[in-house]
């Protein structure tokens, strides 16, 4: 378990045993394996296998085989086939992953060895903590937010993300990144997001005028209940120490669609968002007898639901 990085010296030694190279072939096999070793990482939990490749990321759910001090076997489904990955430990510090499936297979080579763990000064919030910011009742866990990542990149100096979700897709999935204070939430994100507000609210204000003008019932009588359902642009928060976040629609696809808040933190140092995703008809996104309450929330009341998380993760993580 854990994430794993090549270790370039024991995959060029393992290489050399196995094979017979002159001194131009090791050279260039060293500089690929270098060069993989820089853009390559494996992470390794108790359901799934998040292969990275660069910035791009393949999460791969497994299904365990068998297991013992030496190792463990798995079956990974994959479009094409299911592959079998016999994942063997050495001298109790250095792992190899190799595919039965395919003998040719490059990453077969390589010698893995644990990644140095990176300390924040802030940590990652536990699932628990998550789960309790939504009033969640059910269990969670997190993998590093990969699946999504070019998406955050450009969006402020990132310290960490993580995504958490649920075994049995009653918690829709939920990544929380972490990024250094006024780099996310900028003087022109936030111009930005007010100035989208202002058009909207004047808009709107233009729609009542010509209903009022015309005798039509007026559309924004129930404002509040039009923002929950309709879902307006951005809502502002506003709270008493003068912090100022906001809640706002991160995209729409077909696969269903995104609510983001973000808000300064408390200690005046980081600039904390949440995206939940809301999966369309597709996706899955499930109620139990335990969580009806949060999923009518969350349903009913996104905007509200989100903005009363980041106010609570906000208060936990930085307390």
């Amino acid at each position: 378990m854990g994430t794993w990085e090549i270790d370039v010296n024991r995959t060029l030694q393992e290489t050399k045993r196995s094979q017979t190279l002159d001194e131009a072939m090791t050279q260039k096999l060293s500089a690929r394996i270098t060069a993989d070793a820089e853009r390559m990482k494996l992470q390794v939990t108790d359901t799934n296998l998040v292969y990275t490749i660069g910035k791009n990321d393949t999460l791969m759910p497994y299904s365990l085989v068998s297991s013992d001090e030496t190792g463990m076997t798995v079956t990974v489904k994959r479009p094409a086939q299911e592959v079998t990955l016999v994942f063997t430990l050495i001298d109790g510090e250095f792992m190899n992953m190799r595919s039965t499936t395919s003998n040719l297979d490059p990453v077969n080579r390589n010698i893995w060895k644990k990644a140095v763990p990176i300390i924040y000064a802030v940590s990652p919030p536990a699932p628990e903590t998550v789960a309790r910011s939504f009033s969640f009742p059910g269990t969670i866990t997190f993998t590093d937010e990969k699946r999504r990542k070019t998406d955050y990149d450009n969006a402020g100096n990132r310290i960490w993300a993580r995504y958490y979700e649920s075994v049995d897709h009653t918690f829709a999935g939920t990544a929380v990144i972490l990024y250094e204070r006024g780099t996310h939430l900028s003087a022109n994100m936030r111009q930005r997001l007010e100035s989208a507000l202002a058009n909207y609210n004047t808009q709107m204000e233009k729609l009542r005028q010509d209903a009022i003008q015309h005798g039509r019932p007026d559309p924004l009588k129930d404002r509040a209940a039009q923002v929950e359902t309709e879902g307006a642009p951005i809502r502002i928060i506003d709270l008493p120490d003068k912090r100022r976040g906001y809640v706002y629609m991160a995209g729409m696809g077909p696969g269903g669609w995104g609510l983001a808040a973000s808000l300064p933190s408390k200690d005046g140092k980081y600039d904390l968002l949440l995206v939940t995703s809301f999966p369309g008809e597709s996706g899955q996104f499930d109620s139990s007898a335990n969580t009806k309450d949060y999923y009518e929330s969350l349903r009913q009341r996104p905007y509200s639901s989100l903005q009363q998380a980041v106010i609570k993760l906000d208060s936990l993580m930085f307390p």
